[in-house]
């Protein structure tokens, strides 16, 4: 059986706690990390291959509540596809490399950043979404 997780946001901490309670669900580790300018950023982290269940009511200030959810759900998207690469990483015995990138549309993909050593070795591109696989090249 697939194991529950609850995330809950800043908006309503004591719901989501009721909630992962009334599941029988274990919390997931989750930081909002809020910056002197407003900015957020959600950190998730050991969701890999377990049904994430997010609680952030959209009570006002709504606006803030909306982002704060949209990237928390972001976050424990990619926190599943990190911990994924890392596990293949254990089971081949070989080093983990990754790209954080973002898509600027359906057709393009823009590498931010690259943290790993790749050069001169064979990959195993682990990707959530691949459309066409034109952005890969070798």
């Amino acid at each position: 059986m697939t194991a529950i997780r609850v995330i809950g946001g800043t908006a309503n901490p004591v719901l989501a706690e009721a909630v992962a309670e009334r599941l029988a669900a274990g919390p997931a580790a989750v930081a909002i990390e809020r910056f002197p300018d407003g900015e957020l950023r959600p950190m998730v982290d050991g969701v890999a291959g377990q049904d994430v269940y997010v609680v952030a009511p959209t009570s006002p200030p709504v606006s803030e509540h909306l982002l704060e959810l949209a990237l928390v759900l972001d976050a424990s998207r990619r926190a599943g596809a990190v911990t994924l690469a890392e596990r293949y990483a254990v089971l081949l015995g070989a080093p983990v490399a990754m790209v954080r990138s973002y898509r600027v549309n359906g057709h393009k993909v823009h590498a931010e950043e690259l943290v790993g050593e790749v050069a001169g070795r064979r990959a195993v591109v682990v990707d959530d979404m691949v459309s066409t696989g034109a952005t890969t090249t070798c």
